[in-house]
């Protein structure tokens, strides 16, 4: 996997919920359905939050995704 530096904690959320999109929506393709094991802290809230908003919210398939905690 590469490394990236990105200059805001911004860009590395904007980052991060784009990756996660082309995952979920790749795994959902591939498989039907896609599980996601959620962190705590708040180094991840600003993904969190970025994935309950549009455009993320309304392009992802969250009925055939299954969180764990």
């Amino acid at each position: 996997m590469e490394s990236k530096r990105f200059e805001t904690y911004e860009e590395m959320s904007l980052a991060a919920a784009e990756a996660t999109r082309a995952a979920v929506l790749g795994a959902v393709q591939r498989k039907g359905r896609c599980t996601v094991a959620l962190t705590g802290g708040t180094s991840i809230r600003r993904l969190y939050e970025l994935l309950t908003m549009d455009p993320l919210k309304s392009e992802l398939p969250w009925d055939h995704v299954h969180f764990f905690w």
